[in-house]
């Protein structure tokens, strides 16, 4: 065939890859990114590939440049400097100040995704006179404008606080943020950023949904006033190492009415005697995620007790963790088996800590209790205190945990509805890890239900809920 017929001979000297739409070059250059489009990794390095590319060819420049995906996402980290660490004047490497504005200048969405965080750099000298440096208060107005224009705000501490004290000045009035979508609030400094951003944004139709608030020294408490904002429109909220007491947990659920998805990591837990308030936010929840933080914080029986008196109607994935000894004992398997009935409708389940630890013939399998569980993960912590563990011991723990002596987790039963499950054991590599594997593979061929599958998992689900939550700014 004579190829002058299939392309134009102006065409004829590029690449076949160039003569594709340009859509599909588009898909093409963001698809050899990293697949979590705001984890810390996906920021581009200009000098790797694909943004290489855009250094060496102009035509993939022009693609890169056309390509608003690329560009509406922005994870950064700034180098901050002061003089010393009481006084003295915040600022910034102009190198940092200036790819900011070039970055912002390409970008053709106005409701980018950002997460700007800092890393303070104290001296009680000079600053390196090699390299230039941009009093903060310069950019101030800069920064805030693209703020208020971003629709995911991931914030640490340093910047929530030069909004706040720019706030003093301007009052509410002064800020407007139309097409806020998700709040992450990270290391504050001794002052939420939530009571100042309530009024702000309960002027606007378009709300916030989804909000998360990690690693904050501030203890929430019952006399923390979260009647400032307008929580109705929050349908996802996360606070991770977070102190939080009963009374505030609950005056917050009461408060967010359409809450859908729930994780929260708690440092203590009492016996309450009104739970009333909260029964219609749960029963509303589709995804919980308790993190039990201090190992001497929360029983069995008092998580259990708080179940039993809720009825969870459309839960459907359930996520606990704890490193408590007090999920160690068998009789553990009863109190969760109460926690479990109260979710009936539950597809999704992970024990991440002790979970792997109890267990007995006499325990009914836990899949009895939720006849539409399908997908189960796993994670157990038996062998990161352990020194010069064998193989042997690896082989016969698994085999011990997945036997039919251990009835909780006797899932091979033919009437079991779980066909996916997920198994991470900590602190397992080398040979270790293989024999874990190989265990696994003789489970999936010894099992009698056709459609289960073992897997080795390589990270925490814990750690995937940071990726969640990064999810959430993607979703409608």
């Amino acid at each position: 065939m004579d190829i002058s017929s299939v392309i134009p001979s102006k065409s004829r000297s590029r690449g076949p890859i160039e003569n594709l739409p340009i859509d599909v070059l588009r898909e093409i250059f963001t698809l050899c990114l990293p697949r979590i489009p705001l984890d810390d990794a996906f920021q581009p390095n200009l000098h790797e590939a694909p943004m290489l590319l855009c250094h060496i060819c102009s035509f993939w420049r022009m693609v890169a440049l056309t390509t608003p995906t690329l560009w509406n996402r922005l994870t950064y980290c700034f180098t901050v400097h002061q003089t010393t660490p009481q006084f003295g004047s915040w600022a910034f490497l102009e190198d940092q100040v200036e790819f900011v504005r070039w970055w912002q200048a390409n970008h053709e969405s106005i409701a980018p995704f950002l997460t700007i965080s800092s890393d303070i750099v104290y001296s009680g000298y000079e600053r390196d006179t090699v390299q230039e440096w941009v009093p903060v208060e310069e950019i101030d107005h800069f920064l805030e404008d693209y703020f208020m224009t971003a629709q995911y705000l991931d914030l640490d501490g340093f910047f929530w606080s030069r909004i706040l004290k720019r706030a003093e000045g301007l009052g509410h009035d002064g800020y407007c943020f139309p097409n806020l979508h998700t709040v992450v609030e990270r290391l504050s400094w001794g002052q939420l950023a939530l009571p100042f951003l309530g009024p702000t944004l309960d002027k606007h139709p378009s709300r916030v949904r989804r909000l998360h608030v990690a690693d904050t020294k501030l203890r929430f408490n019952d006399d923390t006033d979260i009647n400032l904002w307008n929580w109705t429109s929050l349908t996802h909220i996360s606070f991770v190492n977070v102190s939080m007491t009963p009374e505030f947990i609950l005056t917050l659920l009461s408060a967010v009415p359409n809450l859908q998805w729930g994780h929260f990591d708690i440092g203590e837990w009492y016996e309450l005697d009104d739970y009333k308030p909260v029964k219609y936010t749960l029963s509303h929840l589709h995804t919980l995620c308790i993190s039990l933080c201090d190992e001497h914080c929360l029983t069995t029986l008092s998580l259990s007790s708080l179940f039993s008196r809720l009825h969870f109607r459309i839960l459907d994935t359930l996520v606990l963790f704890s490193s408590s000894d007090s999920w160690r004992d068998h009789r553990a398997a009863t109190e969760l088996s109460t926690i479990l009935m109260s979710a009936p409708n539950l597809m999704t389940l992970g024990l991440l800590g002790c979970f792997l630890s109890f267990g007995s013939n006499e325990t009914e399998p836990l899949w009895k209790y939720t006849p539409k569980l399908t997908h189960l993960e796993i994670e157990t912590t038996a062998f990161t205190q352990q020194n010069n563990i064998s193989t042997a011991e690896v082989d016969a723990y698994i085999s011990d945990v997945f036997s039919r002596n251990n009835g909780w987790f006797d899932l091979t039963h033919p009437a079991c509805p779980i066909h996916d499950i997920a198994v991470n054991i900590v602190g397992l590599s080398g040979d270790l890890k293989r024999v874990a594997e190989a265990r696994f593979r003789d489970l999936n061929e010894n099992v009698n239900v056709p459609n289960i599958g073992f897997q080795l998992s390589s990270r925490s689900m814990f750690d995937e809920i940071g990726a969640e939550l990064r999810e959430w700014s993607m979703l409608n």
